[in-house]
């Protein structure tokens, strides 16, 4: 539940560890001195919750110092990837996943989608090395509501460009 609930709200590690340890505080103190099983049960849940939220935050590497979009800047830069994995192909393009592991010289981290046009004629291989020298675009989001956004999708599989 807390897992689910991070992907729709962003909480700082203050308000979440002071909420967490507020609720544990009035948990022990019902369930000890009052003798309010119940609502300490339920305060249980709260912390749980509270605490799915903080390993779903541990996991979204966004919010590590050097993940890839830290560093994005609107000109060209020198970046450096591996491809880690083959997509479905388009009809006109292959389809990759790509770790960057260098942008500007600098270390970094994150996952980007990668194409390239099917006329060229030799296709990336799994664990080859890139060095480019391109921008980061954003993900096209769909432009109909209610329609399937392959970028959203996306921003759940933590890629956030390409």
């Amino acid at each position: 539940m807390g897992i689910l609930l991070y992907s729709y709200t962003d909480f700082s590690w203050i308000i979440l560890l002071s909420t967490l340890l507020i609720f544990l505080i009035a948990s022990i103190f019902l369930q000890k001195k009052i003798k309010l099983k119940k609502t300490a049960t339920a305060l249980l849940y709260l912390i749980w919750i509270i605490i799915g939220i903080g390993v779903a935050k541990i996991h979204d590497e966004k919010h590590y110092k050097n993940h890839y979009t830290n560093f994005i800047k609107l000109e060209k830069q020198l970046i450096k990837i591996k491809i880690t994995e083959r997509l479905k192909p388009s009809e006109k393009y292959y389809k990759y996943y790509a770790e960057v592991t260098e942008v500007e010289q600098q270390k970094a981290r994150g996952t980007i989608l990668i194409y390239q046009n099917k006329k060229e004629n030799n296709a990336f291989k799994i664990s080859e090395k890139i060095l480019l020298y391109e921008n980061f675009i954003d993900l096209f989001h769909s432009k109909n509501p209610y329609e399937f956004s392959y970028a959203n999708y996306l921003n759940k599989q933590h890629v956030y460009n390409q």
